[in-house]
Formats: structure tokens, C-alpha cells, sequence
């Protein structure tokens, strides 16, 4: 009778044992999962911080890069809407003529503000243009957006330069022409890069 006690306490002890060593398994097992739940997150937050990082230096970066120049007889564009819809009145001659990489604007009489053209590139880039103005009277302001709204680069009438805009993949920037009583002008810019591939965007 003693002998079958003995067994009996040995056999629950087992048990007991057996239980409590499956229930520290267990919860060792869901602590182990939160840690690795945790330390992926963890993980994902840092690489998500480090691109917006990158994101951000590359973007100012190319601000840096993109410098505005004063220019002679600056328009007040303080009052005026860059990302608002073409506003302008006047006689258009020759309309627009345009391929992806050159842009001709010819007017009798031009006020207000105008899109000449939205373009992309396929690749970050440096995009070397050839700017030339010429107004007879008035005045008139070429101008490079980005897209939001920032300007990059200002010209002035009657002005001839070559310049360069560094660009961000897939970007779109716009070029807007703006005149203050302008007369009897004309407006070219051309982008001389051979081997850049340019996108132009409605």
C-alpha cells in the first residue's frame, strides 16, 4: 500500500513538472516571437526613417544645386498664382512650337502668365539649356518650377545665356512664361543634352 502512495506522488510530481516545464516553454516561446515582432518593427521604422533621410538630402540637394539668380527688370510675382491655371491675354504668333527638348513662344502683345511646357526626365540629371529672350516692349519673366511650386531658375528680357538644372527622376517641372504689358517678343529654350531622354507632360 505504502509502495502504490510512493508511485502515485512520484507519477503527480511528473506531472507537475511536466506541466510547469510545457507552460515555461510556452511562454518562452511567445516572448521569443514578441522580441522578433518587435526587433522586425524596429527594423522597418529605421529603414523607413533612413529613406525619408536620403529622400530629404537628395531633394535638398537639388535645391542646393538649383540656385536663383537675380535678374535685371524682376516682375512682382508675389501677387501672382504659379500654381494656378494659364492666365494671360494677348496675340500669340506662331503658337507654341515644340519638340521634347526645344520650346518657341512668339506674341504680338503678351500679359499674364503662361505654361510653355511640363517635362521629366527618366534619370536624375544635370539638363544643360540654352535660354534666349528678346521683347521690344514691356516686359517678360521665364521661370522653372518644381513640383511644388519652388522656383528654381528666373530670366529676364532680352537675355541670351546657357544655364543648368539638375533634375530627380520621374519629377515633373514646369516652365512658365509671365508679362507685364509685353510687345512684339519672342522666347526659345532648348535643352543640348544628345543622349538625355526627356518626357513631356500634359
Amino acid at each position: 500500500m505504502i509502495k502504490k502512495k510512493i508511485i502515485c506522488i512520484i507519477m503527480l510530481v511528473s506531472i507537475f513538472t511536466g506541466c510547469e516545464t510545457g507552460k515555461n516553454n510556452y511562454v518562452n516561446k511567445v516572448e521569443l516571437d514578441e522580441n522578433q515582432t518587435k526587433v522586425s518593427q524596429e527594423n522597418q521604422s529605421n529603414e523607413s526613417k533612413n529613406n525619408e533621410t536620403k529622400q530629404k538630402g537628395k531633394t535638398t540637394e537639388n535645391k542646393k544645386n538649383n540656385q536663383v539668380e537675380k535678374i535685371e527688370n524682376e516682375i512682382d510675382l508675389s501677387e501672382i498664382d504659379l500654381s494656378g491655371e494659364d492666365k494671360a491675354s494677348g496675340i500669340k504668333v506662331g503658337g507654341y512650337l515644340q519638340t521634347n527638348k526645344s520650346w518657341n513662344f512668339g506674341y504680338k502683345k503678351f500679359n499674364g502668365i503662361g505654361t510653355i511646357r511640363k517635362f521629366k526626365c527618366n534619370e536624375d540629371s544635370e539638363i544643360e539649356f540654352e535660354y534666349s529672350s528678346e521683347t521690344s516692349e514691356g516686359n517678360i519673366n521665364v521661370i522653372i518650377l518644381d513640383e511644388d511650386y519652388n522656383i528654381l531658375k528666373k530670366f529676364g528680357a532680352n537675355e541670351s545665356k546657357t544655364f543648368t538644372l539638375n533634375v530627380i527622376k520621374d519629377k515633373v517641372y514646369s516652365i512658365r512664361i509671365i508679362g507685364d504689358n509685353a510687345e512684339d517678343g519672342k522666347t526659345s529654350i532648348k535643352i543640348l543634352n544628345p543622349d538625355l531622354k526627356v518626357e513631356a507632360v500634359e
